[in-house]
């Protein structure tokens, strides 16, 4: 997972489909709050995933040169 988007709109009612048209990623993060509220759990998520993602690549690579070593 390399690309990742974050799309906020202010009301329920509001469509995010044309927020990111057309662009390809592998995952989006939706907020649907007002601009005025700090509270956006999605915008929050983010760091953990790359966070997860970075440890999973780190592991992967730990593993594979344990193997060539070994």
């Amino acid at each position: 997972m390399s690309d990742i988007g974050y799309i906020r709109v202010s009301s329920e009612y509001q469509n995010t489909e044309r927020q990111l048209d057309e662009v390809k990623l592998d995952k989006i993060f939706t907020d649907k709050t007002s601009g005025v509220d700090t509270q956006r759990p999605q915008l929050q998520a983010i760091p953990m995933l790359v966070l997860v993602v970075c440890i999973s690549l780190c592991l992967g690579l730990f593993l594979f040169l344990t193997n060539q070593i070994f």
